[in-house]
């Protein structure tokens, strides 16, 4: 069985602001996702850039 535990380079996760905003507002699953991005060895959070034009 392959584990993501069992990697050097742990995968790369893309999250996009509304991730950001979700778990800003409500303790949900946005929250959840951010909390388990602190752990190094699970995934590599990789965050979107946006613009935003008034």
């Amino acid at each position: 069985m392959n584990s993501i535990f069992n990697r050097d380079n742990p995968p790369q996760v893309f999250l996009d602001i509304t991730v950001i905003c979700g778990a800003i507002r409500k303790a949900g699953i946005n929250r959840k996702i951010l909390k388990a991005a602190r752990m190094a060895d699970l995934y590599h959070p990789v965050l979107s850039k946006v613009c935003l034009n008034l």
